[in-house]
């Protein structure tokens, strides 16, 4: 114990991060024993019961409780996007900007979500999006995030115990369960990180002639921490933490400088340092805001949904947000964050640090907004955050960050307080646990909740009594106080880490992962399935039947479907599946056919190009279907599903959405082309007489980005792509020749030949702003570079500052215990 406390003083940045992965791996440990994120069990998967995929777990604890944590989001879009990423970046060297494997084609790098531009994101990519790398990378951004909290508490007080502790606490927080693999997740990864870059470069700036290397160095590090905040996960959640985390961050730079330099112009150059950073981080949200204006999403109406204030004591622990619906209820901490927060108030009037006094504001701006202390209307009127929709939800992630923060200095008031002070501070601590109880329990009086709290209680007062009443008397050797000190710190966090299943009711208050699955293991019929894809040459569509291969879960084996689960979903292409009426099945996006569903829209299935339906063995299908293989799965095969591109020498003018449903009843199965009147050139008869040609494409070539095809025109007409249509982001060639498209069939894509011939034609997905994006990047790099040249050459007139903290010798020391 000695040797690791004399470590520990030597190399304090060292001992944090070897604590946060430590407790991070602790955190998890039955992932070391079989178990995994990613799951298949619980989800619809290939197969719409157990073991879900080929050579699945089959296991009799399948019931794990998640308490309505959203694990649809990593399993049908997170982790198949993964592999779709790994076969554009290995099979066709391309960056995967697009995926056409769900909406009938979608944006995937301006998701926003996609996290290929997260480091940490290129674990599971380089693996396939395999279970076990996903493990390592949900491991080490837990890790990450943990390190994080523990070198920003050490920055800002000195204190190394509560870097350490703040470090370990970081990795069991309520918000794990809640976000069990969400790719909000990932959004506290880099968070912390934020906050302690701005002080390193305010440190650096700081001294009397900063050093333009040093300078160039920290700015740079600031930069890539924002894009990483950004490519994390979840853009609701990493942009209002960002936001947060950049506050905070400024708060401390000014903290250093502000001696330097004065107040306005600390600000000043804050500003600068923080647009630059953002601006480095253009192509991300640049292409993000584009594709939104282009996309429907489901947050397009406004909402604003916050949480009722007396259930406060649900964010310091989320056994409270389970005992009113049974559900988790939003992101939340631990016990022990709360009462190490709580201590920190003795302090507001002491300490004149920045940093401290910027994170309480920062706090309370944020709790004011998720609790509902800011009325609905004013939220409802500010733009993005009206969109948010879970405005509670998302606000209470930098809270979480914040409050982390706070505690740290929380520890620090109470080590360096005397002993009657640490009276003071510890009754204040549990006097606000008590109170927020009180307050919950009286809105909502669980009696679980009740009991709860009462355990709870006695093991916070049990570890403070044996403190302050103990270590007077020596009536216990150091090594049993450290026991009882240490079993009590264990049971407010125990609760909160991963752990077995037992099969009891315990399970229903604790994470249980589920048995790994090995992802790519084969399918009889998937695989008799490509092989004959392969053979006709022909790109088509695949569906399943009710739950079979379910929507999202077709992009990991590679097949192209018709549901999309991302976010941003191509609006015209969603007008149209509601035309036809695909039997919409709930959560704002799933939509799922019964077999007796497919006769009424068969001509509908034909626009789309299914020409194949997987389903359970023995289900029976229409007559006009055939069952070409039976194996663990059925395949159906639809002999009139239309060509994926084809040529037509006549088109039918569209003057509302409804004409292309008339003409697709008008014709069933004979592929036609229906173009909005205001695009159709003056030299084309939309006529419907004899000499109707349809002529299908052939030669495809596709790529994650692109699609090639040759096509021969008998004439003047449309070549039609049954793609979706964004404008702006595609760019269509015909015989090597850049030309315009236009929208076909409400949804899709074309482009307009005035003469008879071959032609080679393909489109090439790159999003509209791309080079607007590369621009506004280069632009924020040299605002950088310019910014640290400036500060660094000039000569101050003024006492440079000492550090971020500006508090007396007492706050400053650091632990050597």
């Amino acid at each position: 114990m000695r040797h690791l406390k004399a470590y520990a003083a030597v190399n304090p940045r060292k001992s944090i991060a070897i604590i946060a992965l430590a407790a991070a791996m602790v955190s998890c440990y039955p992932i070391f024993l079989g178990n995994t994120f990613v799951s298949p069990i619980g989800l619809y998967c290939l197969y719409p019961y157990p073991p879900f995929v080929p050579d699945g777990p089959v296991t009799e604890l399948v019931g794990e409780n998640f308490r309505e944590s959203d694990i649809g989001a990593t399993g049908y879009s997170i982790v198949p996007n993964t592999v779709v990423q790994w076969k554009a970046l290995v099979r066709d060297l391309e960056f995967p900007f697009w995926t056409r494997y769900v909406g009938c084609g979608t944006p995937l790098f301006a998701q926003g979500q996609s996290m290929i531009g997260d480091i940490l994101h290129w674990i599971p990519l380089a693996a396939g999006g395999g279970a076990v790398a996903w493990d390592i990378k949900f491991i080490l951004s837990k890790a990450v995030f943990a390190a994080g909290v523990g070198l920003v508490v050490f920055k800002f007080t000195s204190n190394l115990q509560a870097g350490l502790l703040l470090a370990i606490s970081s990795c069991f927080l309520g918000f794990f369960a809640y976000r069990f693999n969400h790719p909000a997740f990932f959004v506290l990864t880099y968070a912390p990180w934020i906050v302690l870059q701005w002080a390193r470069l305010g440190d650096a700036l700081a001294v009397e002639r900063p050093r333009i290397r040093s300078c160039v160095a920290q700015a740079a590090l600031l930069a890539a921490v924002t894009w990483l905040q950004l490519n994390a996960g979840a853009p609701k959640e990493g942009v209002i933490t960002a936001c947060f985390m950049h506050s905070l961050g400024i708060l401390a730079f000014v903290g250093s400088v502000h001696s330097k330099w004065g107040w306005i112009r600390s600000f000043a150059v804050a500003t600068g340092f923080g647009f630059g950073a953002i601006l480095v981080a253009a192509p991300h949200w640049l292409l993000f805001l584009d594709a939104l204006a282009k996309s429907y999403t489901v947050y397009d109406s406004p909402v604003v949904d916050t949480y009722p204030p007396w259930s406060l004591a649900g964010f310091f622990d989320n056994f409270f947000y389970q005992q009113i619906d049974g559900t988790l209820g939003g992101p939340s901490t631990n016990i022990f964050v709360l009462l190490c927060m709580a201590s920190s108030l003795v302090g507001l009037r002491r300490i004149k640090s920045i940093p401290f006094r910027g994170a309480w504001i920062l706090f309370a701006a944020a709790l004011c907004i998720t609790f509902g202390l800011v009325p609905r209307s004013v939220l409802a009127s500010i733009p993005f955050i009206r969109n948010i929709h879970h405005v509670g939800n998302t606000f209470s992630v930098p809270m979480m960050v914040l409050a982390l923060i706070l505690a740290g200095f929380g520890i620090r008031e109470y080590t360096a307080a005397p002993q009657e002070r640490r009276k003071l501070i510890s009754w204040l601590s549990l006097s606000i646990f008590l109170g927020l109880s009180i307050l919950y329990t009286t809105m909502n009086p669980a009696p679980r909740a009740i009991v709860f709290f009462m355990i709870i209680f006695a093991v916070a007062v049990l570890g403070l009594w044996v403190l302050h009443r103990l270590v007077p008397q020596n009536s216990l050797s150091k090594h049993a106080l450290l026991a009882i000190v240490v079993c009590c710190f264990v049971l407010l966090h125990i609760r909160h880490g991963m752990h077995l299943m037992t099969g009891t009711s315990l399970d229903q208050y604790a994470v249980n992962p589920r048995p790994r699955a090995d992802l790519s293991k084969k399918s009889q019929a998937i695989v008799y399935l490509k092989q004959r894809l392969a053979a006709q040459g022909q790109p088509a569509r695949i569906i399943g039947e009710r739950q079979v291969m379910f929507p999202g879960y077709n992009s990991l084996l590679g097949f192209e479907g018709l549901v999309s689960v991302e976010p941003l979903r191509n609006r015209q292409y969603e007008r149209l599946l509601a035309l036809i009426d695909y039997p919409y099945a709930g959560h704002h996006w799933l939509r799922l056919i019964r077999n007796d569903q497919i006769p009424a829209r068969s001509p509908s299935l034909d626009l789309l190009n299914v020409r194949y339906v997987l389903a359970v063995p023995g289900t029976p299908m229409p007559r006009d279907m055939r069952l070409i293989h039976s194996s663990d799965l059925d395949i159906w095969e639809r002999p009139t599903a239309w060509p994926r591109a084809f040529f037509v020498n006549l088109v039918f003018e569209a003057h509302s959405l409804s004409d292309v449903l008339a003409a697709l009843y008008r014709f069933p199965h004979v592929p036609f082309a229906v173009v909005e009147n205001r695009f159709v050139p003056p030299w084309v008869f939309a006529e419907t007489g004899t000499g109707y040609q349809v002529v299908p494409a052939r030669r495809y070539m596709l790529t994650n980005n692109s699609t090639h095809f040759s096509v021969d025109a008998t004439g003047p007409g449309l070549i039609v792509l049954g793609e979706t249509y964004y404008p702006g982001d595609f760019i269509a060639k015909v015989n090597g020749e850049v030309v315009d498209y236009v929208r076909v069939n409400h949804a899709f894509k074309g482009i307009w030949v005035k003469k008879a011939g071959a032609y080679e034609v393909e489109f090439t997905y790159r999003p509209e702003r791309l080079s607007q994006a590369m621009i506004v990047c280069l632009c924020g790099t040299v605002m950088l570079l310019g910014l640290c040249v400036a500060v660094s050459l000039e000569r101050s007139t003024r006492k440079p500052g000492c550090g971020i903290e500006n508090s007396s010798d007492e706050e400053q020391k650091n632990f050597t215990e």
